[in-house]
Order: C-alpha cells, then sequence, then structure tokens
C-alpha cells in the first residue's frame, strides 16, 4: 500500500528537493508534480509509486547529499540598483519567491514576497 497522495510535498520538503527534481526523476512535467502536490491532479496508480519509491530512495540517501547537489546552478539575481518593481516583475518572470540581490561578487541580501507584502 503507497503512502497518501498528500503526504507528497511534505515528504519532498524533508529530504530537500525542488518538484523540477522529483519530475525528473519520475518522468513527469514539473507541472504534473505541482498539480498533485496541490491536489488539482490525482496521479495514476504507476505515477504515484514512482513518485514515492524516488522518495523513498532518496530519504535512504538524503544523509549523504550536499548541498551543491541540489543549489540552483542559473540563479537569478538583482543588483542593489533595480527597482522594486524590477524585483517584483522578477519573481513573477521565473516564479520564484525570493532574489539575491548582489553588488558585483558580493552578495549584499535577500528579497523575498514575505518582506514585501509586510
Amino acid at each position: 500500500m503507497l503512502p497518501r497522495i498528500d503526504s507528497i510535498k511534505q515528504m519532498r520538503l524533508k529530504i530537500g528537493i525542488t518538484q523540477k527534481q522529483l519530475a525528473t526523476m519520475v518522468g513527469v512535467s514539473t507541472s504534473m508534480i505541482n498539480q498533485i502536490e496541490s491536489g488539482r491532479s490525482q496521479p495514476s496508480y504507476d505515477t504515484a509509486k514512482k513518485v514515492f519509491d524516488s522518495l523513498a530512495n532518496l530519504e535512504g540517501k538524503s544523509s549523504s547529499h550536499k548541498a551543491g547537489d541540489f543549489c540552483s546552478k542559473d540563479v537569478v539575481k538583482l543588483k542593489p540598483s533595480n527597482t522594486l518593481h524590477d524585483a517584483i516583475k522578477k519573481m513573477h518572470e521565473s516564479s520564484i519567491s525570493q532574489i539575491p540581490i548582489f553588488n558585483g561578487t558580493e552578495l549584499v541580501g535577500v528579497i523575498s514576497e514575505d518582506g514585501i507584502v509586510k
């Protein structure tokens, strides 16, 4: 018997992988993983089994993974001189909730959706 479908997101976050990484391992689209996690779509038994098998496999190996194994290589970033509008637009276009702010090669800080809303 498989675990509950609504536990997929929690398991994925616990292991520390992205929807895109899970989708690649399972052989489905990132959109499909998003729809499954949000409850908008019910996966077939085969897809659910692949998802849970992949998560179980990673869960056993997660202690040996390094942060570099899962970090984003194509980082969206801004400069301190960019406007708040630029940040909001980039977040929306890239479907992300945080953007690091760099002054040359030095990290100045991070701007997040939560920080903007407050």
